[in-house]
């Protein structure tokens, strides 16, 4: 990484502007305005389908105890904390001729 007293044409030449970038910040000067920095997701969302169907109460809830997990580690990843939890399931809907059913707990 190059130092702060570089010179930035011997830099931007060398390593790119991102670096250029780098070493104005390090001196002080703003290079990302703040509103293009990300801001922190609302919502987290884990949803996967089945390969095939599911026959037992057992693997629901593995299945949805292992979403829950994930939902978990992705928050815990970005730092950031649940107020709620919905946690929802339904039928293939691509199976119209199947009894279909949908619900949703929060």
């Amino acid at each position: 990484m190059p130092t702060p007293c570089a010179d930035l044409a011997l830099i931007r030449q060398l390593l790119g502007i991102a670096e250029v970038r780098t070493v104005l910040e390090l001196r002080g000067v703003a290079c990302l305005p703040l509103e293009l920095c990300p801001q922190p997701r609302k919502s987290c969302c884990v949803s996967r389908g089945f390969g095939r169907p599911v026959a037992s109460l057992a693997e629901l809830k593995q299945a949805i105890a292992s979403y829950g997990a994930t939902a978990a580690a992705k928050l815990r990843r970005d730092r950031q904390v649940a107020q709620t939890m919905q946690v929802f399931i339904t039928t293939n809907r691509f199976h119209p001729q199947e009894p279909q059913y949908d619900n949703s707990e929060q």
